[in-house]
């Protein structure tokens, strides 16, 4: 039997810390019970995230911000778009989760990476 080495992720490439923040903008005016039904989705799971627990803070009734920590490649220059389309993506699946999705005047989505001094 021949035993094989344990497979690496992304050997040799070091990783750090990125605070990637994602804007959630409705159409319309999103009413209460649909904005705690975000915050569940977001805060009551940890999903693949590096880090503390995923924060949403709504900024109006029809704006929220969702904050995550994650860890990624140190080469920023490929790491941060894939970063922001998984964020993108996450974020997408968390308002669906919360039924907002199909909310009237639809929902914009934008993420951004930086990384952590």
């Amino acid at each position: 039997m021949t035993r094989l080495a344990p497979v690496q992720h992304n050997p040799g490439v070091s990783e750090i810390e990125y605070d990637i923040e994602c804007k959630l903008r409705f159409g319309s005016m999103v009413e209460e019970p649909l904005r705690k039904a975000l915050k569940s989705a977001v805060e009551g799971k940890r999903a693949a995230w590096y880090g503390p627990r995923p924060v949403v803070s709504w900024m109006g009734p029809e704006e929220a911000v969702v904050y995550l920590v994650v860890r990624g490649s140190a080469d920023q220059a490929s790491a941060v778009p894939v970063l922001v389309k998984d964020a993108e993506t996450q974020a997408r699946e968390w308002a669906d989760q919360a039924g907002l999705a199909q909310a009237p005047g639809g929902i914009t989505i934008e993420c951004q990476a930086s990384a952590r001094a």
